[in-house]
């Protein structure tokens, strides 16, 4: 589907965007945090309000974290607001997750994100078509699987990227996708969040600069 020629670290756009390494911070990913949509996430970008209770578990579980601390967290994916704040505050220790299990839970939300953007291109192609290496950079791929991997690629904006794929696909424009993604209004208006916004437009811009910067981002474990 795609090429890496510029050698992008796996991941690279979302694990910028996902959380910190800083274990001081309100923001550091492998603690139960409320993110600014109001929902419970863990690692890097892990939606628990979203999965609900029973995913939940099991994807905690299959990323290695042990039954009872999983049990914790799905009993968190139900909580919103002040009871949300409450209940980790009350849990503290509890409410971590180890590298090595962040790791895991990252790479398999990834890979899922990775293989519905496939079906998404495959559905495309069947207007006529082919989305090869030519039309999609690394950089692109990176930006379309973080649309899906964050929940921003809801049924009102994926009618919209569906367009902007069979456009890149049909037409050999790949420079359509860059537009949409600048769209800042559009992006508001649909939920997205401002901090989400401006690293995709910068990404999609200039991920050469900030790929040099990947020392300061994530501990290379994740980028290999």
């Amino acid at each position: 589907m795609y090429t890496n020629t510029s050698n992008i670290p796996h991941g690279f756009l979302t694990l910028l965007c996902e959380g910190n390494n800083n274990p001081f911070s309100k923001n550091w990913s492998r603690r139960l945090r409320i993110g600014k949509s109001g929902h419970l996430f863990i690692g890097k970008g892990y939606n628990l309000t979203l999965s609900g209770e029973k995913q939940t578990l099991q994807d905690l579980y299959d990323a290695g974290v042990p039954k009872p601390k999983a049990q914790i967290f799905a009993k968190a994916s139900t909580l919103t607001g002040r009871t949300a704040a409450q209940f980790i505050d009350f849990y503290k220790k509890d409410v971590t997750i180890t590298e090595k299990e962040e790791q895991k839970l990252f790479h398999s939300k990834y890979t899922k994100a990775e293989e519905a953007l496939r079906k998404l291109i495959e559905v495309c192609e069947s207007s006529g078509g082919h989305l090869n290496s030519y039309n999609l950079a690394a950089h692109q791929w990176q930006t379309l699987v973080d649309l899906i991997y964050s929940g921003d690629l809801t049924s009102q904006t994926q009618e919209r990227l569906i367009q902007v794929l069979r456009k890149m696909i049909v037409e050999s424009q790949p420079k359509v996708l860059n537009k949409l993604i600048h769209d800042q209004h559009y992006w508001r208006i649909a939920g997205v969040t401002e901090d989400r916004i401006r690293m995709r437009c910068v990404f999609i811009d200039d991920w050469q600069t900030i790929t040099g910067s990947i020392i300061l981002i994530s501990p290379s474990s994740y980028l290999s």
